[in-house]
């Protein structure tokens, strides 16, 4: 018992936490308090804080941290808006709009919003009014979204098809990088890089249209310059 003790502090954690399902968890941890009642000791115990009588509502697909509060995207469709203070947590706000599960988020600055994607086809712009979530827009695809990205008032999202889908502010969309199978995005200092299929790395810049790709060659990585089509 002392062996499993100073292997993991975790241990004892696990006992108390089970103490209250089933009996031999329960004479256990009796057991190690009794046998190391005094020891000193730095626990690196995992803590669960969002432990709250709620119905579920699937699976957590998306995280975000937006205004002082913490959002998160579920596998049905609802966003929940999390209060966390220390070890607690409350529900501030639980709302479903989107019909299927909210894959992603993304901030949004004209206005300071928040937007979430969905295989729904929808992109939906929030923005708290009134000290109350609300959707103000909805943005219509023709593909589910997977990702989402923004530059100023531009968006960028991955489907389950191929390329990037660019929503300017007028909400029209263009599509860059088709020939790919992009998995995932990041948007920096201007520039859109794109994670592909085949391992490469498509660069796109936004301000004047040419792209390179970064693709591991046989012993190096190499760049290769190339107009965007």
């Amino acid at each position: 018992m002392k062996k499993l003790i100073h292997f993991s502090e975790g241990v004892r954690e696990s006992l108390r936490r089970l103490s209250n399902v089933t009996w031999m968890a329960e004479e256990l941890h009796k057991v190690a308090d009794y046998v190391l009642p005094t020891l000193s000791r730095i626990s690196c115990v995992h803590t669960q804080i969002l432990e709250v009588a709620i119905t579920c509502s699937g699976a957590v697909c998306a995280l975000i941290y937006y205004k002082g509060f913490l959002y998160s995207g579920h596998s049905d469709g609802s966003i929940k808006v999390w209060n966390i203070k220390g070890q607690s947590a409350t529900l501030v706000w639980n709302i479903k709009e989107h019909k299927k599960a909210v894959t992603c988020f993304s901030l949004f600055e004209p206005g300071d919003s928040l937007i979430s994607g969905s295989p729904d086809k929808t992109i939906r712009v929030w923005q708290v009014v009134h000290r109350k979530l609300e959707c103000i827009e909805v943005i219509a695809t023709k593909e589910p979204i997977q990702h989402l990205n923004t530059y100023g008032q531009t968006i960028f999202a991955t489907t389950n098809g191929h390329g990037i889908k660019v929503f300017d502010a007028s909400r029209k969309v263009k599509d860059n990088c088709k020939s790919k199978k992009v998995n995932c995005l990041a948007v920096v200092q201007g520039k859109i890089y794109a994670g592909c299929k085949d391992s490469s790395i498509q660069e796109f810049s936004i301000t004047n249209n040419r792209a390179q790709e970064i693709k591991a060659a046989t012993k190096f990585w190499k760049l290769q310059k190339k107009p965007i089509n």
